[in-house]
């Protein structure tokens, strides 16, 4: 757990070495559990799931990954896109028109990824020395302006609210 916690940390450091147009979000709270960081910028949002495993990572063949050549304990590429994809739906009632595609993606801190661009279904694995040009020289299609990036952060942000009042009300905090 403490290897996780570094982890994050790790890669949230990582991620203030963005450019200023880059608006970065770290440890959203949803009702589905815990998103480690989503960045929203020009090149458009990526919602990060900070991994500490050591080993080397793969591709099963099925969408799924293993953890030196063995399945793991869970289905966590499922899960985490089926997380991401519950919080795309209410950033879009957030921020209605703003169809952007969200980036799911796992970032391993210790771990050697050999699950190539495509094998993991709709998230991508890399490397955290990856990062910072994963977000921003990749091509994911339609630039974001400056308006659309505060209009999508604002909207993250105001999940992040409504979450937090809404565990607030029922005693979960």
């Amino acid at each position: 757990m403490l290897r996780g916690a570094a982890g994050e940390i790790q890669v949230g450091n990582l991620l203030t070495k963005l450019p200023e147009s880059y608006c970065v979000i770290n440890d959203l709270s949803t009702p589905n559990g815990n998103i480690d960081h989503v960045v929203v910028g020009p090149t458009g949002v990526f919602v990060l799931d900070t991994k500490a495993w050591r080993g080397v990572v793969s591709a099963d063949g099925k969408g799924e990954l293993l953890l030196n050549g063995l399945p793991t304990d869970k289905p966590y590429i499922r899960q985490f896109v089926g997380r991401m994809m519950g919080v795309r739906e209410k950033v879009l009632t957030l921020a209605p028109g703003m169809e952007v595609r969200h980036n799911a993606v796992f970032v391993f801190t210790a771990a050697r990824v050999e699950a190539k661009w495509g094998t993991t279904g709709y998230l991508n694995c890399i490397t955290d020395d990856q990062l910072n040009n994963y977000i921003t020289e990749k091509d994911f299609g339609k630039k974001l302006t400056a308006d659309e990036v505060s209009q999508i952060a604002q909207a993250f942000l105001g999940l992040a609210h409504m979450d937090r009042e809404f565990a607030r009300r029922s005693g979960s905090i």
